[in-house]
């Protein structure tokens, strides 16, 4: 490809970035006294500081989270692992393109993945930014395009959707889905929709690893594609020891806009005469619903696990993960052992298509 830089350089400066985005993140998050060095760090914890008050979901912790799972993802290691996959990366051809990444704006810097992608197949990135993460991107990209200037010319972002791009990778909803089908059909194209994950618990967990299944729940406030919304349980399990385990999760209050959820659907069961349990931070509610209202956990008592089994295997489409230690009887979607659906790998592509395989066959 007619890339300025080689592969090797491209590469490196992620695992740069890498090592900067953990020292980043521990800084956002307040508690160590470390401060930003340097005037790219300094504008990323700015942007983070500004991100908050124009979005009250990305809150300090949050994106903390975030840079923290993003350091991890794009560690030395763990890069060149996934490089290997790919020895059509090592060529070099004239097949560029300009692929525009319409971005999600429901947790903080949702789009890195395809960022990265982009940018190590060798391809010009062009991010339509949502509405919601407006400064984050660009903040990072600048973070990267200082530690590596040569990809200056490959990086570039609009508010607009691209019409000219090459090819398109956009992630929205089932509805925004329908209509980037319509505009970009004739172009090369992922385009991913509605996700949701689910956790099969078998009652012989350990109290960490409940915690831990609350991070898989209640981190981004439980507004991932790889946030669990619904829960499979033995019949005879007691939903009184997961709120026990979820107590560390109560800071959830704290923000205002969970909050007023939380009230709502608790008033909106009420009046309803929907069965409900209510655990303090969130609500349990017995329905066979994938997906549920932000603070409501829904759930499914099983008999026997080939019940989830049989479920998972019936929505795989719109099941991103499946969190459990059990071996379950399905290959349609991947599974995660506790507190490791936020910290997806590097190949753990969305909606399971292969994004850098879609970026090399653009040539």
């Amino acid at each position: 490809m007619d890339n300025t830089i080689s592969l090797t350089s491209r590469i490196q400066a992620f695992i740069k970035l890498s090592e900067l985005l953990k020292r980043i993140s521990a800084t956002l998050d307040g508690n160590n006294g470390l401060k930003p060095n340097g005037a790219a760090e300094k504008a990323i914890c700015v942007a983070g500081r500004e991100a908050e008050k124009t979005n009250p979901w990305f809150t300090q912790r949050e994106i903390a989270r975030a840079l923290n799972a993003i350091s991890v993802m794009t560690s030395e290691k763990a890069l060149l692992k996934w490089a290997k996959k790919y020895p059509g990366m090592q060529g070099q051809s004239s097949g560029q393109k300009t692929v525009a990444v319409i971005m999600a704006g429901n947790i903080p810097l949702v789009g890195f993945h395809d960022f990265l992608c982009v940018l190590i197949a060798g391809h010009r990135f062009l991010g339509k930014l949502s509405s919601q993460d407006t400064q984050l991107p660009v903040a990072l990209a600048d973070l990267l395009l200082d530690i590596e200037p040569g990809l200056k010319s490959q990086v570039a972002f609009t508010k607009e959707l691209a019409w000219e791009a090459d090819a398109i990778i956009a992630t929205g909803s089932d509805n925004t889905a329908r209509y980037f089908e319509y505009h970009f059909g004739n172009k090369p194209h992922i385009i991913r929709k509605n996700r949701n994950s689910v956790a099969v618990l078998t009652g012989e967990e350990t109290e960490e690893e409940l915690q831990m299944l609350g991070e898989d729940i209640f981190a981004y406030y439980g507004l991932g594609c790889r946030s669990v919304s619904h829960l499979f349980v033995p019949e005879d399990l007691n939903l009184h020891c997961l709120a026990e385990a979820w107590k560390p999760f109560k800071y959830l209050l704290l923000n205002k806009k969970y909050k007023n959820n939380l009230d709502y659907n608790k008033a909106l069961s009420e009046v309803s005469g929907t069965s409900f349990s209510h655990a303090g931070h969130c609500i349990f509610a017995h329905n066979p619903a994938l997906a549920s209202p932000l603070s409501v956990i829904h759930y499914t008592p099983y008999k026997s696990i080939t019940e989830a089994e049989k479920f998972i295997q019936i929505h795989a489409t719109g099941i991103q993960c499946v969190v459990s230690d059990n071996k379950l009887e399905t290959n349609a979607v991947p599974v995660v052992s506790f507190g490791q659906s936020q910290q997806p790998e590097l190949d753990d592509y969305a909606d399971g298509v292969d994004t850098m395989q879609f970026l090399l066959s653009l040539d």
